[in-house]
């Protein structure tokens, strides 16, 4: 196997890809866009994906076109993109990719020869190594219904036990907006930040938060259960065999809990949980010690005037 220590996955929740007000185009902030990957241009990614490229598809693909090419000039790569599917709408992921180093072997479009749980799956060699191949799932779960997200991860759970012509295991990764966090939760006795959801919105709490039989408002953490499994307080039971890479780079790694946990959201007294997430699977070893990273804004400036709601999530695989 090869190593290939510029090889960079960045998981991204942009909420400002292209907009609409009441059906007419707006402008689109660009330089939101550049600024959201400045973290990134000392080690440009191989890779960049996007868990919501929203409008990337209007006018023949036309933002995510001119997207590719801003990411290109600030990060000096040549970004190809491809756009996902969603079920809401023109909502899909999006993923960026220097085709100079990698060869798209295959991408799940809504087309009617791929089935539903294939969409917004890319499977990847390493350009010059036909043999060398990865894939990357991308997905963005509900917002409103945790019965929903347990669908959404029930469809692609399949994704973390796929083997090659050849019989060996595929190594996946899964990237998702999956609105919500997993068990194992800092109020539950585990490692995972979590919020007071007694104090939570209304709203906020039928969205993201179940009522337990006593009364108490708790995460929901079914999605990410059947993904990843239970937490038993030294490890996961169950699940559909995905790892999250942050606890790798915690519990194998030894990267301490406040680098390797950092709620994924941009925001002051709201979300204060880890939303986005970077799972791998048939992966051993892959992670790059200490190469883990949550970009979280500089001192001084307000969360809120970050480029996204989301922050950005970089780390290196061996390949």
């Amino acid at each position: 196997m090869a190593f290939w220590p510029s090889e960079r996955g960045t998981l991204r929740g942009w909420r400002t890809g292209a907009q609409q007000d009441h059906g007419k185009p707006v402008w689109r902030d660009w330089e939101r866009l550049i600024h959201a990957t400045l973290p990134l241009v000392n080690d440009p990614p191989v890779i960049i994906a996007m868990t919501e490229g929203k409008h990337y598809k209007e006018n023949g693909y036309g933002p995510a076109l001119t997207a590719a090419k801003f990411l290109s000039a600030t990060l000096g790569r040549c970004y190809d993109v491809r756009v996902g599917w969603h079920r809401s709408g023109d909502y899909g992921p999006a993923i960026f990719f220097d085709s100079s180093a990698v060869c798209l072997e295959f991408w799940g479009t809504k087309h009617r020869t791929v089935p539903r749980h294939w969409r917004n799956v890319a499977d990847f060699t390493v350009r010059g190594d036909t043999t060398n191949l990865f894939r990357i799932a991308l997905d963005h779960y509900d917002f409103q219904d945790g019965d929903v997200r347990l669908r959404e991860a029930k469809n692609k759970g399949f994704l973390a036990n796929q083997k090659d012509d050849y019989g060996n295991p595929i190594r996946t990764l899964y990237l998702l907006d999956a609105n919500g966090t997993a068990p194992g939760t800092v109020t539950s006795g585990g490692h995972l930040p979590d919020r007071d959801w007694s104090k939570a919105p209304r709203k906020t709490r039928l969205h993201k938060a179940i009522q337990g039989d006593d009364g108490v408002w708790r995460a929901d953490t079914r999605a990410m259960a059947t993904l990843v499994g239970e937490w038993n307080g030294t490890g996961r039971d169950g699940g559909a065999g995905f790892v999250p890479l942050c606890e790798t780079a915690h519990f194998d790694q030894g990267m301490p809990a406040e680098r390797a946990f950092i709620p994924t959201v941009n925001s002051v007294g709201g979300d204060q949980i880890m939303n986005d997430w970077v799972l791998s699977a048939n992966w051993p070893h892959g992670l790059v010690r200490d190469s883990w990273t949550i970009h979280v804004p500089p001192a001084g400036q307000a969360p809120e005037s970050w480029p996204s709601d989301h922050r950005v999530q970089s780390w290196a695989m061996l390949v």
